[in-house]
């Protein structure tokens, strides 16, 4: 019989949790160590720049979401192909969950580094994706040693 869930899918999702750890991590010293400029720029090139003079780590927190993203995409194309609606689903809520995330990013950049509720956005959909993959993990888990 064959199983469900693909190596790929499998290797997908621990590379979207260590990703997520990572996340976690260097947002944790970003928010307690960075010093964050005060002037705001509304363009990407502009973001950049700010990331970067918040310093090198928030500069790679900031860009670590691209890898989310792509990642988060290839699980939910993997698991449209596993047939299996609890799993479809949880890598919708996942993808959507970073894309709150990122949105929460976005808007505290754009804020000047000064509204919480973004950050708090930012953070708490942050740790509702690794909730989600954990999950689906899980299912892969299952799948692949039953």
């Amino acid at each position: 019989m064959e199983k469900p869930f693909s190596k790929s899918l499998t290797w997908s999702i621990v590379i979207i949790l260590v990703v997520l750890t990572i996340q976690g991590l260097t947002g944790f010293y970003v928010s307690t160590n960075a010093m964050f400029p005060t002037s705001v720029s509304h363009s990407l090139t502009g973001m950049y720049k700010e990331l970067q003079q918040a310093g090198n780590v928030a500069l790679y927190h900031g860009l670590w979401v691209i890898v989310l993203l792509i990642f988060s995409i290839l699980v939910l194309v993997l698991s449209f192909k596993t047939k299996i609606l609890s799993v479809t689903v949880i890598s919708i809520l996942g993808l959507l969950a970073l894309i709150i995330a990122t949105l929460g990013g976005l808007l505290f950049v754009y804020s000047g580094f000064q509204t919480d509720a973004y950050s708090a956005l930012m953070e708490y959909s942050f740790i509702v994706a690794w909730v989600l993959y954990l999950i689906e993990f899980y299912y892969a888990y299952v799948y692949h040693t039953s």
